[in-house]
């Protein structure tokens, strides 16, 4: 066998294995974010999984949404994690950020009508910041809010999101009788999941590391499926159940304090698929709204859910 021969040999059986040395300390980050077992939309569990054979310094958790009052972190691993404020303010105007793939506005911008430029210009976004994630090492984190008007409105949030899953399935039922061909792909459930992840007050956005930055993927591909198509569904059909649309509660607009730059604000958080809500507004305020003058949203005395 001449030399040539030899070492293309070697070369066949050392590159692989140099490769596959490289891949194995290569750091290999992923992250994904779940609700609480109980649905609770005022907090949320985050993994951070390092696959790879070197431990990844510095990584960041972005949350693409404001930065609820009172906001704590419960670290469920031996690993310590601290929550960041992004120097950048949050451009929250009324420009909607649509995401084309769901068709819903995700992550929302505030839903507050009376939300001053001032506040909505100094909404803070964060992230979590882990120093190091050990090499084969899982990462979990808790955020909550323990602010109680903020757990106050998080129960409100699922009042309201149970009323309308019970009036979305009786429309779906009565939409199945008269054409089922409309609603043979929507898959009710997945449909209920979606809605809870975009009902969550905590929304991941990204996640950075010395690798790069990555998107944070929250809803399955079936939950985006099913939101398309009961969004779908309930604009080309809603106009033929009205009835049961006109008979839907009115449902006091439940709402969060947030920080900002200078302090803290509120905002209202409305629900979508045709539930109605009022804003509590103290005579006071609405007499100085009447005038012209921007008021801050008070935070209700009482909700349906109490």
């Amino acid at each position: 066998m001449d030399v040539i021969a030899i070492l293309g040999l070697i070369a066949a059986i050392v590159v692989p294995v140099l490769i596959m040395l490289y891949q194995e300390r290569k750091p290999r980050i992923s992250v994904s974010c779940r609700l609480v077992s109980s649905g609770d939309p005022s907090a949320i569990e985050c993994v951070v999984s390092n696959t790879g054979g070197r431990a990844v310094e510095d990584v960041r958790v972005g949350f693409s949404f404001m930065l609820l009052n009172e906001t704590t972190i419960i670290s469920l691993s031996d690993t310590s994690v601290n929550l960041v404020e992004i120097d950048i303010p949050i451009q929250m105007h009324n420009v909607e950020t649509p995401d084309a793939s769901i068709g819903v506005v995700f992550p929302p911008n505030l839903p507050n009508p009376n939300l001053q430029d001032s506040d909505a210009n100094h909404a803070r976004a964060f992230a979590i910041h882990i120093s190091s994630v050990p090499a084969k090492t899982n990462v979990e984190f808790r955020l909550i809010t323990k602010d109680n008007d903020n757990r106050r409105a998080a129960r409100q949030v699922m009042y309201i999101c149970e009323n309308m899953i019970q009036t979305m399935r009786a429309f779906i039922d009565q939409v199945r009788q008269k054409t089922p061909q409309v609603v043979k792909k929507l898959r009710f459930q997945d449909f209920v999941s979606a809605r809870a992840k975009l009902d969550c007050f905590y929304k991941p956005g990204y996640f950075s590391f010395s690798g790069g930055r990555k998107t944070i993927t929250f809803l399955s591909k079936d939950e985006i499926k099913a939101m398309e198509l009961m969004e779908s569904v309930f604009k080309d059909h809603k106009g033929d159940y009205s009835d049961l649309f006109n008979k839907q509660p009115q449902f006091i607009a439940p709402v969060v304090r947030f920080r900002t730059d200078n302090g803290t604000s509120t905002s209202a958080v409305t629900p979508p698929f045709g539930t109605t809500v009022t804003l509590f507004v103290e005579k006071d305020d609405y007499q100085r709204m009447k005038m012209g003058e921007q008021v801050p949203l008070r935070i209700p005395r009482k909700y349906d859910c109490e």
